[in-house]
């Protein structure tokens, strides 16, 4: 049998810096997930949206240069001064967009990490693989940033990606270099979103990772914090926002009973006529109208309709004031991210600016068939209050960054370097 030297071997092969180093392990373990059949399915269902994003870009190029096809498509989806004038809601329609974009893939972005996340440092600690990896040039930063830059391979491959691919195919249909101009902030904003992403979903995972040797349990408890804290988070926020908008609403409508009662004889249900259909009239009457009143009755409902529906109005805009200190999206590790998001897209803008195209007709038509002289009020908040959280984004911001801290001292403490290693 043949004796082998066992001593120093010089290397020749090519050196690399140590500020590198890092990235051995995050290709190695891109490599590992990509050869697993699940990690490929995902990746190919999460570029369904990226697609529908690149087809909403290409749509808007064309109704910029008004191409008639495409303008009957999208007649009935815009606001008529969003097609007379498209250039200026061009940054509005992408922030839109991009939006409603990431919002949906940030369900493929959970659902990878539950299958490539847990065993990123758990399988390392079942196996008693860090000796191997510290017994060579680097650091616990090194091994850390090399995990973390899986994670960020997966976040980069389905939204940071097809964010910037779908961003170049707009760009290219508009056929005006302004767009750059107009559009380069939702660029930024999607490329810092990505990192934000990337950050807290990769650092969480691998704190999670690095408390246990099982993979299964991991995959279990970041599933729990995904979907558990999701639905707790909407379940509180629905009941909160139908308790408050109905509170205001019959707050608003009882003050208008009080000063309107309702004729002798008519049925109420708090503030609500008892009402039942007229086969005759084919419309809804109040019930319990005496003999002779019929008249004023209907007289009196068709007011309280009218009551009802601007009571229902300023109920939408007064919710939209109380949401402002609504903690309760906080429950939520999503809702949080989406929150961040919308900051940093500025959502917000887009919608009130989407509201006031929506708004001003509408007004002018209430106004039209309204009582004389009376203007029909304006609320250009009401699709941003509807579609956007109006809670401060610095709670959020904070959250995160709650997390993030608890997540990096957890990985300090149980990924030790060689000479703390037992």
């Amino acid at each position: 049998m043949p004796i082998f030297d066992q001593g120093y071997q010089h290397w020749k092969g090519p050196l690399a810096g140590h500020a590198w180093r890092w990235l051995a392990i995050a290709r190695h373990g891109v490599r590992v997930q990509i050869k697993g059949r699940i990690v490929r399915i995902l990746l190919l269902f999460a570029w369904l949206p990226a697609l529908a994003l690149v087809v909403a870009m290409a749509l808007w190029g064309l109704v910029e240069q008004q191409a008639e096809g495409v303008i009957r498509l999208v007649r009935n989806l815009l606001p008529a001064d969003m097609l007379l004038d498209p250039r200026a809601y061009r940054a509005t329609a992408w922030t839109v967009a991009y939006s409603f974009f990431f919002k949906t893939q940030m369900f493929f972005i959970m659902l990878l990490v539950v299958v490539a996340g847990p065993g990123l440092i758990s399988r390392d600690l079942r196996f008693n693989a860090l000796p191997l990896y510290f017994a060579r040039p680097l650091t616990r930063l090194d091994y850390i940033l090399g995990k973390l830059g899986v994670i960020g391979a997966l976040v980069a491959a389905v939204a940071v990606g097809p964010a910037l691919f779908a961003y170049i195919i707009g760009v290219g249909f508009s056929l005006d270099i302004t767009v750059v101009r107009d559009t380069f902030p939702v660029l930024l904003g999607s490329l810092a979103f990505g990192l934000v992403i990337t950050l807290s979903v990769g650092t969480l995972i691998l704190a999670l990772s690095s408390l246990s040797k099982r993979s299964l349990y991991v995959g279990i408890t970041w599933a729990g914090l995904w979907l558990i804290s999701g639905s707790v988070g909407s379940a509180m926020t629905v009941i909160y926002r139908e308790s408050v908008r109905r509170e205001l609403y019959d707050t608003e409508l009882s003050s208008w009973v009080a000063q309107n009662p309702p004729p002798a004889g008519v049925q109420m249900r708090g503030v609500q006529p008892a009402l039942r259909f007229h086969p005759k009239s084919r419309k809804l009457r109040p019930i319990g109208v005496e003999p002779g009143q019929e008249q004023e009755a209907n007289q009196w409902y068709a007011a309280w309709s009218k009551a009802s529906q601007q009571a229902r109005m300023k109920s939408l805009a007064g919710l939209g004031e109380a949401l402002r200190e609504d903690w309760r999206p906080l429950c939520s590790y999503v809702a949080n991210l989406d929150r961040i998001g919308d900051q940093l897209l500025d959502t917000d803008t887009a919608w009130v600016t989407i509201g006031k195209a929506v708004e001003v007709p509408r007004a002018a038509f209430q106004g039209a068939f309204g009582p004389p002289g009376k203007q029909a009020a304006l609320n250009n908040r009401r699709l941003a209050d509807q579609l956007v959280p109006q809670f401060p984004w610095q709670w959020s911001a904070g959250v995160l960054a709650a997390l993030l801290g608890f997540s990096t001292w957890t990985l300090r403490r149980r990924i030790r370097s060689l000479d703390q290693l037992r």
